[in-house]
């Protein structure tokens, strides 16, 4: 069956976006191409169409691009399955929107079930079977077909991003492909959460782990159920990510060991912070190679740690993430920071689609 972004000639500078999921990372990214689309158009030479979205309500298309600022306005009316007839098409499903909008990007921002991949994996699969290129911050359905996903890209031509999955502001992925290309990954380690390293910031001055975990649900930073983020899955399902990204594995969730933070001692965050370092929730990944052949295996795990102060990433506080990457050529290379939060992370969605752009010769 032919791409479906094939049928469509909108111009050589277009991406006609089919965007999943229409909640809080959903509107961020609406409204940044509300605010910035046509300065992104003259500085990247790149034009972003969201020509179907869906959510809970239903699906909407249109062969002229849905305004992001009518999506904004009706998601807060109730849902984009309110969407006036005269600003879009109804759909039964997103498939169906794309085909009929002739969309080139499947962007899902859907939320995540790292257990079965949920809905998102069979219409990733779909989105890949024809061809589209996937833009991706659902770690789901790459947790749980990694390499099935990828052969169906390799079969289609499609291209995946999914920096949004790995960390979202925090680059990480992207660090290792694009800066550190050419070298070869031997270890990395990384603060991946930011949640967990919040409350462990928090109980290294003072407070108990109730409080800590109070404080981080009262700001938003925790969900309700904190659980993914404080029993270190979060943590795992990202270095996953990398793992088999950056060193060819084909890991599942289940081959990380993996340490939360609900045990930790308060007094021990604190004794960690007087010595000048800290306890941090740290993903590790190394070969056994020390020259980092790739024939060597590879190791990993998720644990608390104390790290002292000469650590790079001792001094990650708050909701800050940081990976530290050790290659064979380059050395040693860190970055730290990054925001959370919708905007941040809907950012990183447009940082991968800009890339994208550029690595399809659409984009200067």
């Amino acid at each position: 069956m032919p791409a479906v972004h094939a049928k469509r000639r909108a111009g050589p500078r277009t991406l006609r976006l089919a965007v999943r999921g229409f909640g809080h990372v959903g509107q961020a990214l609406a409204r940044i191409l509300s605010d910035r689309g046509a300065g992104l158009e003259r500085e990247f030479g790149l034009r972003l169409v969201v020509a179907a979205a869906s959510d809970s309500t239903g699906a909407v298309w249109s062969q002229a691009g849905l305004d992001p600022a009518d999506l904004l306005n009706v998601r807060t009316a109730g849902g984009l399955g309110r969407l006036a007839a005269d600003r879009g098409s109804a759909s039964a499903s997103l498939p169906a929107a794309a085909e009929q909008a002739g969309c080139d990007v499947w962007v899902d921002l859907s939320p995540t079930d790292v257990r079965t991949g949920g809905s998102a994996l069979e219409e990733t699969r779909w989105a890949l079977r024809h061809g589209l290129h996937l833009v991706t911050a659902n770690k789901g359905p790459l947790v749980v077909a990694w390499g099935e996903l990828h052969r169906l890209a390799r079969g289609s031509g499609s291209h995946l991003k999914y920096g949004g999955a790995t960390a979202a502001a925090l680059p990480t992925a992207s660090l290792a492909h694009y800066e550190l290309a050419g070298s070869r990954v031997t270890r990395l380690e990384a603060v991946l959460n930011g949640t967990s390293n919040f409350i462990l910031t928090a109980m290294s001055q003072g407070r108990d782990y109730a409080t800590a975990l109070a404080e981080a649900q009262t700001r938003g930073i925790a969900e309700r159920d904190p659980s993914l983020d404080v029993e270190g899955v979060d943590t795992a399902v990202k270095l996953l990510l990398l793992c088999n990204s950056l060193f060819g594995t084909d890991f599942a969730l289940q081959d990380i060991p993996r340490q939360g933070i609900t045990d930790v001692d308060p007094a021990a965050a604190r004794a960690a912070r007087e010595r000048g370092g800290g306890l941090k929730l740290v993903a590790r990944a190394w070969r056994e190679d020390a020259a980092g052949n790739a024939p060597a295996p590879v190791r990993c795990d998720v644990s608390v740690r104390e790290l002292d102060s000469g650590h790079l990433l001792a001094r990650v506080n708050g909701t800050e993430k940081g990976i530290v990457y050790e290659t064979d050529l380059m050395g040693r290379l860190a970055v730290v920071g990054g925001g959370s939060g919708p905007m941040p992370a809907a950012a990183s969605v447009l940082r991968d689609l800009i890339n994208l752009g550029r690595e399809l010769g659409l984009s200067d």
